[in-house]
């Protein structure tokens, strides 16, 4: 339940965008686009349920319902406060991280984790759609490190599948005040 601000690569059907990402408190997010030209300098506030859009001092604000429910952005945002709220979460240690997989309205995701804590991939089954995420920087305590009071557990027994070993992790997080 920390601020974090990280690069966003976003991987859509008919585009690649380029941004950064703000988690600035419990859902208060902001995105601001560099890249494509169409929406360099494009900045997304997400607070209270509306989302504002601003450009060049111009700015409106629509409903967060109004928005695409395909809109991968979106569909991290809700991942993320909902995953910030559970202290215990559960995934599956990889070479890539630990995937964490749930479910929202719009479908199944799977988020990978670095061993750090922050995000690394975000991505939903029924979306073409992907969201890379590079330079994270926290604004707080770390989701896991070794100076928060967290720790990370694995359970004993590997889960064989599809001739690939996984690990069932952990990874329990406390709220450092």
């Amino acid at each position: 339940n920390t601020s974090f601000t990280t690069g966003v690569t976003m991987e859509l059907e008919e585009m690649t965008a380029e941004g950064t990402m703000q988690r600035v408190g419990d859902g208060e997010w902001n995105v601001s686009f560099s890249e494509p030209a169409q929406l360099a300098g494009v900045r997304l506030d997400f607070l209270d349920g509306e989302v504002t859009a601003s450009y060049k001092g111009l700015a409106f604000s629509v409903p967060q319902t109004a928005l695409p429910a395909k809109s991968i952005l979106y569909q991290f945002i809700l991942a993320a406060d909902q995953l910030a709220e559970t202290s215990d979460l559960q995934g599956t240690s990889g070479e890539d991280g630990v995937t964490l997989k749930g479910e929202l309205e719009a479908g199944n995701y799977e988020l990978i984790l670095l061993a750090d804590g922050s995000p690394s991939v975000f991505q939903m089954e029924n979306q073409n759609a992907t969201i890379l995420f590079h330079d994270f920087v926290s604004d707080g305590a770390s989701l896991v490190t070794e100076t928060s009071q967290a720790s990370e557990e694995t359970t004993v027994s590997n889960v064989q599948s599809d001739n690939m070993e996984t690990e069932q992790t952990e990874i329990t997080t406390e709220t450092v005040s």
